[in-house]
């Protein structure tokens, strides 16, 4: 079990990084809840990493909505009365 909090640790970033891409986030709070739902990690280190991966999903959201404002301009700019309102699952697909 030692083994796998240090593997934790290792693969932890000390702080989210703001210049970070969606689909790195992504892919960090996929690792995040892997870890997680192992069980394997003590109370405190698991604490830790669900921290971050409520921080990831913060980002993530926030990443999100400013692509949905960006989507809004660029119809609004084109001059369609279209109004595209994104539901969260269909982004997901």
């Amino acid at each position: 079990m030692k083994q796998k909090e240090s593997q934790a640790d290792q693969a932890m970033p000390a702080a989210l990084d703001e210049q970070m891409s969606f689909e790195s986030a992504l892919i960090r709070l996929e690792e995040v809840v892997r870890v997680l739902e192992s069980g394997e990690l003590s109370l405190d280190v698991a604490l830790s990493t669900y921290q971050e991966g409520m921080q990831l999903v913060g980002f993530c959201r926030e990443r999100l909505k400013n692509a949905e404002q960006r989507v809004e301009q660029v119809t609004a700019a084109q001059g369609e009365l279209l109004h595209t309102a994104f539901l969260a699952e269909e982004i997901k697909g």
